[in-house]
């Protein structure tokens, strides 16, 4: 009987990794424009396991991914750049999917999110710019995903913004000059930010609100008005971070004024005194 159990998890094993080898081995390259005019049919298009190779230009719809497929750019984001056709939708959205994968787009014009995961697993999003949007990036629902060398900056309301999202992993992005706040986490526990920058952000650079068992380590928050705040957020990890709120680089300019200013009083109370 043991032996038996054993044959069979080993059959189930090796079909599982031959299936897997196939799927690698049967993956195709898709180009846009050549092959497809738009992201969007070209995804549409794609089977599991695919990538999709987008060449530079300015490309005006909104893109949907339910698939497990790689969606890259050819030149970067400097050059490669989808801006919302719908702007009440994400520019981009990940919904419902696991092992995708972003990587080197300026996504933009969105009154919702530059880019958009919603109950996504397992994805990497790498070398993206999520600005001018409401929001730069959200999750929701949505676990151990990897968010590297992206930024989210000058946005309406966050940079990054993670709801009920949770084991996900933010190193290396930046979050700045948005108009709310960097980086807010609610509901979202056991994330890791690491090495991020969430600077000149109008209110906080990092909030956990609700949030538990997270890391925070070597993030620079410089000038927001505060800098890492927690809010009913406990077993937080903080190491290496480091703040300047704007009021730290105010005082010093207000310290001046009040010199000066005491000592335009004293110069004239003397000269008075001696005049008298």
């Amino acid at each position: 009987m043991m032996r038996q159990k054993i044959s069979i998890f080993l059959t189930v094993f090796l079909l599982l990794s031959l299936d897997s080898v196939a799927t690698r081995l049967h993956a195709a390259t898709i180009q846009v424009p050549d092959n497809y005019r738009t992201i969007r049919e070209a995804v549409d298009s794609a089977s599991a396991g695919d990538f999709i190779l987008v060449n530079g230009g300015v490309y005006r719809e909104n893109v949907v991914i339910k698939k497990t497929v790689v969606l890259k750019s050819v030149q970067g984001p400097a050059k490669t750049i989808i801006s919302a056709a719908v702007k009440k939708e994400p520019t981009v959205s990940l919904i419902d999917v696991d092992g995708a994968a972003v990587a080197g787009f300026t996504l933009t014009g969105s009154d919702k999110a530059g880019l958009s995961l919603y109950r996504t697993r397992n994805s990497r999003i790498v070398g993206n710019r999520a600005d001018n949007n409401y929001n730069g990036v959200t999750l929701e629902a949505s676990e151990h995903n990897f968010f590297t060398e992206n930024t989210a900056s000058s946005n309406v309301s966050y940079g990054f913004y993670l709801l009920r999202s949770h084991g996900n992993r933010i190193e290396k992005n930046a979050a700045n000059s948005n108009q709310d706040q960097g980086v807010f986490l609610s509901y979202s526990n056991k994330n890791s930010l690491v090495n991020n920058n969430s600077n000149m952000n109008t209110w906080n650079g990092i909030t956990l609100w609700d949030s538990h068992g997270n890391e925070l380590k070597d993030n620079l928050t410089l000038r927001n008005a505060f800098g890492i705040v927690t809010v009913d957020s406990d077993d937080n990890v903080l190491d290496g971070n480091t703040t300047l709120p704007n009021i730290y680089l105010i005082l010093p300019i207000v310290l001046i004024y009040i010199g000066i200013i005491s000592y335009l009083i004293q110069k004239n109370t003397l000269r008075y005194i001696y005049k008298v």
